[in-house]
């Protein structure tokens, strides 16, 4: 889904080739300050569907809860809700939150990271923003973890599995170019020898390029 009205991507759902999917019409409005796709997904024996939201003021759940709460098959709802809470590890609470945590604990869903920061600033605090919420009647089968590498990003991809969909793991190589910049440009300002320069090169590069597992 494009975003409109400011620069920048907006929502993507993939889906792989084995499965068929629909996006499902939510009529939102722009003005409700969030991005909403959702998509009914079909594979082998089992239907679902998958949410995905930005909210870059926060979520106001208000806006979106009866959408939520309409569907009679398993849900996934993924997404930046940009909303700080102790639910979730905060030490605060922003406006929105309280109001989500109290649709959340009365809902059929389950909050499913509550702990590892997803948000890294420039400045080095980190946040948990990015929420991942699922039914609790499937809950029992679904595993989340927050990867290690922010793939050069401000945000931590979260990792969500579901044991009926026979989950094959992929690696993946992640490579800190910023990190190798600053690291070489001080072994290139040092009275090294060409043979020893190379070396050192190499071993900055190996030393920040990683094989992620998702």
């Amino acid at each position: 889904m494009d975003r409109q009205g400011r620069p920048g991507g907006g929502l993507l759902t993939a889906i792989p080739k084995n499965a068929s999917g629909r996006i499902i019409p939510t009529g939102f409005s722009h003005n409700f300050n969030q991005e909403i796709l959702a998509v009914e997904v079909h594979f082998k024996d089992f239907h679902f569907i998958i949410i995905n939201l930005y909210a870059p003021q926060g979520l106001n759940i208000e806006n979106v809860k009866y959408f939520f709460d309409s569907f009679s098959i398993p849900v996934f709802i993924f997404g930046d809700f940009n909303l700080h809470h102790p639910f979730w590890g905060s030490n605060r609470s922003s406006p929105l939150s309280n109001d989500f945590v109290e649709w959340l604990q009365n809902s059929s869903f389950i909050l499913l990271n509550s702990s590892n920061p997803t948000y890294a600033a420039y400045t080095g605090s980190a946040s948990l923003l990015d929420l991942s919420i699922c039914s609790a009647s499937i809950s029992h089968a679904v595993d989340c973890y927050v990867s290690e590498s922010n793939f050069e990003s401000d945000h931590y991809p979260v990792i969500i599995t579901w044991s009926i969909l026979d989950h094959t793991p992929k690696k993946i190589k992640t490579i800190d170019w910023n990190r190798i910049m600053s690291n070489s440009a001080t072994v290139l300002n040092t009275n090294t020898r060409l043979n020893a320069l190379t070396n050192k090169i190499s071993e900055v590069i190996r030393d920040n390029t990683k094989i992620i597992t998702l």
